[in-house]
């Protein structure tokens, strides 16, 4: 029984490789099996709600496209990082759905630098510091920055993907 060193060098690289490829294989599955798959439905879960939203703006008034995407939000059972993405291109959905013209004038002559404001709009509607959910704050403060956004730009809004 020679203790040969190379052949236990040869040995431990032997399995390195095999629990990298191990690794590798794991990987492969969970993204193919686990990540793709819900990536799909969250995907598919947010574009059904802005679908709807191109229609249900129709009887809304800009403020109330507001408050329903910051709901849509907190009951979104997508990805939230995909669901906090979107919030700005559903509210701009909502909004080009009519005419906004008279509503928009109070929003045209919001400081945009006035943080402030879109904080004590969500307050307004229940979404204040209160709120234990931070990522519902910043869904509430993103929607109603959207609207000024909508507004501001004379109803063209620059959200990519909503024309």
């Amino acid at each position: 029984m020679s203790s040969d060193p190379q052949h236990s060098v040869d040995k431990r690289g032997r399995n390195a490789w095999i629990v990298i490829g191990g690794l590798f294989a794991i990987g492969t599955f969970l993204a193919v099996f686990v990540v793709f798959p819900n990536l799909k439905s969250s995907a598919m879960t947010i574009q059904t709600k802005i679908v709807s939203l191109d229609e249900a703006g129709k009887g809304m008034t800009a403020e109330e496209c507001v408050k329903d995407v910051v709901g849509w939000y907190a009951s979104c059972d997508a990805m939230p990082s995909m669901c906090l993405q979107e919030v700005p291109k559903a509210v701009a959905h909502c909004l080009k759905a009519k005419d906004r013209a008279a509503e928009c004038a109070p929003y045209e002559k919001v400081e945009v630098a006035d943080a402030r404001w879109t904080f004590e709009r969500c307050e307004s509607i229940g979404y204040g510091k209160d709120t234990k959910d931070s990522d519902t704050r910043k869904a509430c403060t993103a929607s109603w920055r959207a609207l000024e956004q909508f507004c501001k730009t004379h109803q063209k809004s620059v959200i990519w993907g909503v024309k």
